[in-house]
């Protein structure tokens, strides 16, 4: 089966800002609504919405949306009725790309295998104003933290030890999370495992491999009491 390899990163890397805004239209900010507008391919399509159905059927737990939703250069999903809450989430992204990159043609060899990533792990919305029950969870996800910062470490060291934003969590500590309040201007927390194709490329590059990953990190954090 096809896999997140140089291909699906080379397409990753065209959706920029106009292309994002082109679909807006169509009310799907999704993989979906790109295929819809033929923006996307259907493999491309295909290969993310697999995910859904082969996590939940590997795990018998964790249901996700059907399509990822759309960013410049990166798209994620999460379940269903979770937006901006605690949330188990994948996403794919071609880090560090110019404002002015061009993905088509020959542009994409300037991209190296390190900008080509995927994150597997819970993430927070944390400001008030965009959704109050999403800076709540974190109010008492971080308190758990601070409770018991020696599991979290553990916890975390073996799932990956990567946080976002990567400038406060990098690597990632119970410490560095009770230090590093969010902000109205910082409200994105993530925290598990990151792969880039340079050093994980035997699980970015293997279907079944990524799938099993992902059913990993889902299962060592549900499982304990960050979750």
């Amino acid at each position: 089966m096809p896999a997140f390899d140089r291909d699906f990163f080379h397409e990753l890397s065209t959706f920029d800002q106009s292309t994002l805004s082109a679909i807006k239209y169509s009310g799907r900010n999704d993989v979906s609504g790109m295929h819809s507008c033929n923006l996307v391919s259907h493999n491309f399509k295909c290969l993310t919405e697999s995910i859904k159905s082969d996590v939940f059927k590997s795990s018998k737990k964790y249901k996700l949306a059907e399509s990822f939703r759309c960013n410049p250069h990166h798209i994620f999903t999460y379940p269903k009725k979770l937006s901006f809450r605690k949330q188990f989430n994948i996403a794919f992204t071609v880090e560090g790309v110019p404002e002015e990159f061009d993905g088509r043609g020959e542009a994409f060899d300037k991209i190296h295998d390190n900008q080509c990533t995927a994150r597997i792990g819970i993430g927070f919305r944390t400001v008030a104003e965009v959704n109050n029950d999403g800076a709540i969870d974190y109010f008492y996800w971080e308190k758990v933290v601070k409770d018991n910062q020696a599991e979290f470490d553990t916890i975390f060291q073996s799932v990956g030890c990567y946080g976002e934003p990567e400038h406060l969590f990098s690597p990632l500590t119970a410490e560095k999370v009770i230090n590093n309040r969010p902000i109205p201007s910082d409200d994105w927390r993530f925290f598990g495992r990151h792969l880039t194709l340079d050093s994980d490329s035997h699980i970015l590059a293997n279907y079944d491999a990524f799938i099993s990953e992902v059913v990993r990190v889902f299962r060592i954090i549900d499982g304990s009491l960050f979750r």
